[in-house]
């Protein structure tokens, strides 16, 4: 069995019957613990392998994310904080090809929860912009961007708009949606999806002929979808 913090324990715990995983107790021992901006999400992240701490004990709060590093930290939220085996699988954008996060790259790719900035570029060491996490985020969690629109000029407004209304953006404070994510931010994103419920979609066809897709909110969430789940194991 998968030995978690006792947030994580207690968090788990809670999420089967509540859906939620609450914060509380006190964040892992970095050397630059005081320049967290949201330790419980940091400690809740860490402990499910989805984050760790730089070589020499920092966790670099105000460090940016790059976008190979998030396709990694989705897939990992996706597999209970393991990375899923891709054997020969081929690069999805020539850029990617021999990076080190290739895998990741392409298990997102696949799943349709990334996009590149071109049908062949996907610029792996680019920073991710917190607009772009929140839209892989909530592909993640089910969001169609067929159906919501997020495609476009103003895929950003659309994105920004599903990611406040879903809670994504949930104790971040003000922010440009077009800056760099840095990894305090994206600590307390990701920890606010673990907690969003997943939403699947019902295509229906109506009287008129007309065909119509409806989001449809589920009870589950990736902690206790995926999280829960792996640390029975």
């Amino acid at each position: 069995m998968k030995r978690l913090h006792p947030l994580l324990s207690l968090g788990l715990a809670s999420a089967l019957t509540l859906g939620l995983l609450c914060p509380g107790a006190a964040a892992a021992a970095f050397s630059d613990q005081d320049q967290i901006v949201h330790p419980d999400a940091v400690t809740a992240v860490a402990d499910l392998g989805l984050f760790a701490g730089l070589p020499d004990g920092s966790f670099a709060p105000a460090q940016n994310i790059d976008r190979a590093s998030f396709a990694r930290l989705v897939t990992l939220m996706l597999n209970g904080g393991k990375i899923p085996t891709l054997e020969n699988a081929a690069a999805s954008f020539p850029d990617t090809e021999g990076h080190w996060a290739k895998d990741c790259i392409t298990y997102c790719a696949s799943l349709g929860i990334i996009s590149g900035r071109s049908e062949t570029v996907f610029a792996p060491d680019d920073p991710v912009t917190i607009a772009e996490g929140a839209r892989m985020l909530l592909s993640a969690l089910g969001y169609r961007a067929d159906y919501e629109g997020i495609s476009g000029a103003t895929w950003r407004i659309t994105v920004d708009i599903l990611a406040d209304q879903a809670g994504l953006y949930a104790d971040m404070g003000s922010f440009d949606s077009s800056t760099p994510l840095t990894r305090d931010m994206a600590a307390q994103m990701v920890y606010n999806a673990l907690n969003i419920p997943l939403v699947t979609y019902e295509e229906t066809t109506g009287s008129d002929g007309v065909k119509r897709c409806t989001r449809v909110e589920q009870k589950d969430t990736l902690l206790t979808s995926v999280f829960a789940q792996a640390e029975s194991e």
